[in-house]
């Protein structure tokens, strides 16, 4: 297995690791379902699990714009 980046820090690893040696991410994900493990790299191209067929889509990392403020904490003069 090929060199790949860490999902979380971007470090080059490669399959045969079980957490990345700079941040500590596991590189092994697990079927919600049935757990069946599969590695990281292998992630993008599975939508539904190898073993179960039931999803494993995680939901998207929330996208950092403009921060947003609570009611009524102002922000005016």
């Amino acid at each position: 297995m090929g060199p790949f980046q860490c999902p979380t820090c971007g470090e080059t690893t490669w399959g045969a690791l079980r957490h990345c040696p700079k941040c500590g991410d596991g590189l092994v994900r697990k079927c919600p379902q049935c757990g069946v493990t599969w590695r990281y790299i292998y992630d993008k191209d599975y939508r539904y699990c190898p073993s179960c067929g039931s999803s494993v889509l995680r939901p998207r990392a929330p996208s950092f714009g403009a921060p947003t403020r609570a009611p009524g904490t102002g922000g005016g003069v």
